[in-house]
């Protein structure tokens, strides 16, 4: 990676606490993009930033929490696929309670659920996606607002850069990873941790379908584009603008990820993938 974009990440990693598929593409090859494992991408959530600092200390504490973890964000264990405690114990080499714990935590991140007596990954859920689109939404529209009061000039410069992909490394790795970085160093620059907080917390949430934001060398484009657009408007301290792009960014991805997710639902169901549409909770039960 070039320099500027190392020593942006660096200098927004010290900065004080606090895309989407293209217009056309079609989702048959978005499909055909389908990793069978991206575990390389998932360490990411691990690194330390703004507000998680408890998450890493669980990592370095939890190794089986860590592993299982990033097997279920890469996709390498499959959304609805069955596990066992025992199962788990021969495949990461670890005994019965650090297996436990660590299903308990995933449990509590919506990774996991229980299936009668045993566990299965969560499988991606068409009324989770929404829910959380626009949980991201309404948290990512009051960072960046908060953001173009607050940020230092130098912090948006430094924001600038990381909205600019390098070109020698275009890839969907890359993609993923710098979406990630952006988001959330927008986000930490509102000097809100709790919203810098929720806005790393939406985006695991939506790590296993956010590939299909940057499954072609045109929707990393696209991305990119709209997070400059975005950091343009925040440096120049234009509050409605910022807010306005940042929510067409959210919704846009939001509207192209579940149409294409429910147009080849029955065809990735035989990949082995679960995606279901659960019931939104109602009021009684929120």
């Amino acid at each position: 990676m070039s320099p500027i974009h190392d020593s942006g990440r660096e200098a927004l990693n010290k900065s004080p606490q606090a895309g989407a598929p293209a217009a056309g593409m079609g989702c048959e090859a978005q499909s055909a993009a389908i990793p069978g494992g991206l575990a390389s991408l998932c360490n990411e959530a691990a690194r330390p930033n703004a507000g998680c600092a408890s998450r890493v200390e669980i990592v370095q504490r939890f190794p089986s929490y860590d592993a299982l973890r990033t097997a279920i964000l890469s996709l390498e264990l499959m959304p609805g696929e069955q596990l066992s405690e025992r199962g788990l114990e021969e495949r990461l080499g670890a005994s019965r309670t650090p297996i436990r714990a660590a299903l308990m935590r995933l449990e509590n991140e919506g990774l996991v659920q229980r299936a009668g007596r045993g566990w299965q990954v969560a499988p991606i859920d068409l009324a989770e996606i929404r829910a959380v689109m626009e949980y991201r939404e309404a948290v990512e529209s009051a960072a960046v607002a908060l953001a173009a009061e607050r940020a230092d000039d130098a912090e948006l410069v430094t924001l600038r850069a990381l909205a600019h992909a390098d070109p020698d490394h275009d890839s969907e790795e890359a993609g993923l990873r710098n979406g990630v970085d952006f988001h959330v160093a927008l986000a930490r620059l509102s000097r809100n941790r709790f919203l810098a907080e929720a806005m790393s917390n939406a985006l695991i949430r939506l790590r296993r379908t956010r590939w299909l934001e940057v499954s072609t060398p045109e929707s990393r484009a696209q991305a990119q584009a709209e997070h400059l657009a975005i950091a343009a408007a925040v440096a120049a301290r234009d509050t409605a603008r910022a807010r306005e792009l940042a929510i067409a960014h959210s919704r846009g991805i939001r509207d192209r990820l579940l149409a294409c997710l429910s147009e080849e639902r029955r065809r990735w169901r035989g990949r082995g993938f679960a995606i279901i549409e659960s019931s939104p909770l109602s009021p009684s039960h929120a």
